[in-house]
């Protein structure tokens, strides 16, 4: 961050100034040095949380600061109780995220790469709505972007479909959501492979202007009027229901009828229009009509029976039902006729391709193939004599003979518009007519699409159809398996040149061969390639049909999705920033690469033990410690709780500890706000929240969450008379646990964030950067979240409860002494991600606010009326972590933090890369063989997870204790040296 920018208060107190929107400045607390250190994104969330409606004094960031979600880590920001906004952002939580050019699925059949949503999330999002499996349009609320500080991961599926995300991210599975760390090869996730076409922006050229009205109707001003109020007069290749005008152009021009008829009561033409399909079909046509300001009526069914006379002069009956409904609105059957749609009996009139459509982008040019092949285009069909392919898919219209030569022209047209797409036709057939009505001879001419297989794929998964659920459904099932086919056969391929490369060698054939069935190959087609090698390679016998493949893979009648088996999970280098959604919907998915997916605090403990004591005993140690305080992504805990319990847990967090033999009573006094947040309601958490969090009592998780063993050397403690008082001796064995409240607290503020979106729009909120959404706090939306967020607290001091019992259990066994004995006492449980209210000084005099910490720690001087007995006389106590190779401090508050930082101070030392970067620049199997040399006995979940956690990822946690300390916010008290980690 440029110095010049901020204005100097003091060595370590830096202002930046108020600017713009800022309803305040902004405040560092931090060194010349680490301010020069700090990322500029630390500098621009300081600023966007100044905008925040009720904010005190500055917004504020501690010297361990760098970017988070919303507010940086490290933020703080207080705000009056009666004016102000409660924000998740300020509280804190963790986001799972995709890579940034992940194609994300939209409501008209194009994508757009995640990363381009930033500036604009207003387009709708296909969505699947599990209760009946189907294709929905739901909106995103939140556009979410952090760096890569967790592993990413490039999942391919044996359809060949690939998506790279973080390790926490939801796939949805057979049993529900599941992170993809949790996910292994062969798992069946759910998919929906359709892609469609890249977004490209539209044009404000007019296509229809009034003249273009008048040319059919003449000056029918109220008709007229009528489009104008509806804005689709003028209609622009911008204008916002163009997409759906093209589709409904496409549908009608292959099913349903337009025209006029002559109304004697106003003595003119009334013109309507009236489509016919399946029920399902009708249904989503007539919202479409809805969403651009038109009514229809309701569905009919009519039984139809009619005569046809054959060539010859034979009659043949044909009955049956016809489901259909009409729109009476003269002004949409005006609108759609001058866009194209034949008007009348459109086998005796001419059918052409719009102009208009020849000059739109490609994807408008989607929705028109797509919608007229749901009228017209044959459904995918299984080869009846090939059960591995399909028969050429065809599209047939039937025009009097008159005109065949406009019908051949249409159909060329068409095959011209699939060129577009890379789609390659066949000849126009020509098939025999009947005699119509009007005893006129008719002819009937088909359009085949080729059915090469990589033809289909890019018909199905770029074009295929709009308003026909069996079309859209049968076409994504033919698409997997083509897919599957292709992937199939290069991989046979690949299996077959490493057989053959190993044949050289000299490998004997019964090795290559179970080389060959490992890796999923059919043996009898590798040992035959093996005598007759060739170049041609064709799916093997056992290779499911079409029709096998559909009752293995797909969900069910009617869905829109179905079941891909996971081939391969890869972990990959990710330099970038990743990416995320709030969706605006009970099942939050969205379909991101054809896959259908989803999106703390710290304890010290002192010891009786010496540092000779503890060394023989370290890896015996920190191996059943890791053995039983469970780490890493979705890790469960011991603890088999029902919903009652875990519900008494959210109300009352360590007491319900305590009073179930998980703790001591001494431990209530020693954690912040005695271990119990007030004001909570189970009943404002989601019964999802809840299945999150329901197992994870006693677990580390992942990322940074740690339990470490330290040491207390003599030249480290720099208050001897608070470290007595403590109980904290020279070159005893201390033990530091950072975690939180695992997936549930995400949960939690997931759900709020959907909520909180409609509130600002309903109170008119307007913050710089989505990721601020809030609610004001006396709202019933903002006290529903501060209730819910209580809960997720109560959790937090209940899980590290429940380690501290672990390990207390753990230190008994191998010491083989009673914890009592070993004097495992809790010293301080503080939390790092809340908002409080806290009684303060301001400049108005004292009052109570709310005070969000993000990544930041309470630091109140002595006698504050918030602090237990056991640390009324000396400031509240505060742990601060360091990594895992530089050690950590203990530290207490002071009145000068009240009055210039909220009463909050650092959490930690900090990042200063992300967790990608460090894996580049470090091997986890390294820095484990390095640290052990140093005395630092390491067990982590991956090397890869450790490689993150490097010190050199992390600020100088001297430099940190060195900012805060001169700036007066908190004293420290000991430095605690690592001696072995278990790391998430």
């Amino acid at each position: 961050m440029e110095i010049k920018k901020l204005k100097k208060i003091s060595d370590y107190e830096w202002e930046i100034p108020k600017q713009g929107s800022m309803l305040v400045p902004g405040r560092i607390i931090a060194s010349k040095k680490l301010i020069e250190e700090m990322d500029e994104k630390v500098y621009e969330q300081t600023s966007n949380i100044a905008h925040l409606p009720g904010i005190i004094n500055y917004s504020l960031c501690h010297s361990d600061g760098h970017w988070g979600y919303g507010f940086p880590i490290g933020g703080v920001a207080a705000v009056d109780l009666n004016e102000g906004v409660i924000s998740p952002g300020g509280v804190g939580f963790d986001i799972n995220c995709l890579d940034g050019n992940t194609k994300i699925r939209t409501e008209y059949g194009y994508y757009k790469k995640i990363k381009d949503f930033e500036k604009e999330i207003s387009t709708s999002l296909k969505s699947i709505e599990f209760e009946d499996n189907k294709l929905i349009e739901t909106k995103p609320i939140l556009f979410m972007k952090k760096p890569a500080d967790t592993k990413v991961y490039e999942i391919t599926t044996k359809s060949g479909d690939k998506i790279k995300a973080t390790a926490d991210h939801p796939f949805y599975t057979k049993k529900g959501m599941k992170l993809l760390e949790k996910l292994t090869p062969n798992d069946q996730i759910a998919v929906n492979p359709f892609e469609g076409i890249e977004y490209e922006q539209t044009s404000d050229e007019i296509i229809i202007d009034e003249k273009d009205i008048i040319k059919i109707v003449g000056n029918r001003k109220k008709l007229i009027n009528t489009l104008r109020e509806k804005n689709l007069l003028p209609l622009k290749y911008n204008s916002p229901h163009l997409p759906i005008l093209t589709k409904l152009v496409g549908f009608l021009t292959g099913d349903g009828w337009l025209g006029y008829y002559f109304n004697k009561k106003r003595n003119q033409d009334v013109w309507a229009f009236k489509a016919i399909g399946k029920k399902e079909d009708l249904e989503e046509i007539k919202r479409d009509i809805e969403k651009i300001g038109f009514s229809s009526s309701n569905l009919r069914t009519y039984i139809c029976k009619s005569n046809v006379k054959e060539l010859d002069g034979s009659i043949r009956k044909i009955e049956g039902e016809s489901i259909q409904f009409s729109v009476t609105s003269q002004s949409l059957a005006i609108l759609l006729h001058a866009l194209g749609v034949p008007q009348g009996n459109k086998s005796r009139k001419n059918s052409n391709l719009p102009l208009w459509l020849k000059k739109s982008p490609l994807w408008i040019k989607r929705l028109y193939l797509a919608s007229l092949f749901g009228a017209e285009l044959s459904k995918p069909t299984q080869n009846k004599k090939n059960k591995h392919y399909f028969i050429e898919p065809t599209i047939s219209q039937n025009k009097i003979k008159t005109f065949e030569s406009n019908l051949r022209n249409f159909l060329i047209d068409i095959s011209k518009l699939l060129e577009e797409f890379g789609i390659k036709s066949n000849k126009i057939y020509k098939l025999k007519g009947v005699i119509n009505k009007q005893n006129e001879e008719t002819i009937k001419l088909s359009l085949k699409i080729s059915s090469e297989i990589k033809n289909l794929i890019r018909l199905w998964k770029k074009v295929g159809y709009e308003y026909s659920t069996e079309k859209r459904q049968l076409s994504m099932l033919a698409l997997q398996y083509l897919q599957r086919k292709v992937f199939t056969l290069n991989l046979n391929k690949q299996i077959v040149e490493e057989a053959l490369i190993l044949k050289e060698k000299g490998i004997n054939y019964s090795r290559i061969l179970e080389h060959a069935s490992e890796k999923g190959a059919s043996v009898s087609m590798v040992s035959g390639k093996l005598y007759r090698p060739s170049e041609n390679f064709r799916i093997t016998k056992d290779f499911p049909s079409f029709n096998e493949f559909i009752l293995k893979y797909g969900l069910k009648e009617n869905a829109d999705f179905s079941w891909d088996e996971i081939h391969s999970i890869k972990e990959t280098e990710h330099n970038n920033l990743v990416y995320d959604f709030t969706i605006n919907h009970h099942d939050h998915n969205f379909i991101a690469n054809s896959f259908v997916v989803s999106n703390c605090g710290m304890k010290l403990i002192k010891t009786n033990i010496t540092l000779e004591e503890f060394k023989p005993k370290v890896k015996e140690l920190t191996d059943h410690l890791f053995k039983t305080v469970p780490a890493g992504v979705g890790s469960k805990g011991f603890l088999k709780i029902n919903q009652s319990q875990f519900k008494e847990i959210m109300q009352t967090g360590i007491k319900w500890c305590i009073e179930n033999g998980y703790g001591w009573k001494q431990d209530i006094e020693r954690t912040e706000d005695s271990g119990t947040l007030k004001n909570t309601d189970p009943e404002k958490v989601s019964q999802k929240a809840i299945s999150r969090g329901i197992n994870q009592l006693g677990t580390l998780g992942s990322g940074n969450h740690y339990l470490e063993m330290q040491v207390s050397l003599a030249d480290n403690i720099f208050d001897e008379k608070i470290a007595k008082k403590l109980g904290i001796e020279k070159n005893r064995i201390m033990i530091m646990v950072h975690c939180g409240s695992r997936g549930f607290g995400h949960g939690i503020a997931s759900d709020y964030l959907r909520v909180f979106d409609q509130a600002m729009r309903k109170y008119n909120i307007k913050v710089p950067d989505r990721e601020l959404s809030c609610a004001p706090f006396q709202s019933q939306e903002g006290q529903d979240y501060f209730q819910a967020m209580n809960c997720a607290g109560n959790m937090a001091f209940a899980n590290r409860q429940v380690i501290l019992h672990r390990i207390r259990e753990g230190f008994s066994k191998v010491f083989n002494k009673s914890a009592e004995e070993l004097e495992i006492e809790l010293i301080q449980d503080n939390t790092h991600n809340l908002a409080r209210i806290q009684k303060l000084r301001t400049k108005d005099g004292t009052k109570k606010l709310l005070v969000h910490l993000k990544g930041s720690t309470r630091s109140l001087g002595p006698d504050h009326e918030d602090l237990s007995n056991f640390y009324k006389d000396i400031g509240s106590g505060i742990c601060l972590g360091g990594s895992m190779e530089t050690g950590s401090y203990f530290l207490v508050g002071t009145k000068k933090s009240e009055e210039t930082t909220f009463g909050t101070t650092a959490h930690g030392s900090g990042r200063t890369m992300s967790r990608s970067q460090a894996k580049r620049q470090v091997r986890g199997d390294k820095l484990q063989r390095d640290m052990e040399k140093r005395g630092i006995y390491v067990r982590g979940v991956s090397m890869a997870g450790l490689a993150e956690e490097a010190g050199l990822a992390y600020k100088n946690i001297d430099a940190v204790i060195d900012s805060i300390s001169k700036a007066g916010i908190s004293k420290p008290v000991v430095k605690l040296k690592p001696l072995a980690n278990v790391k998430g």
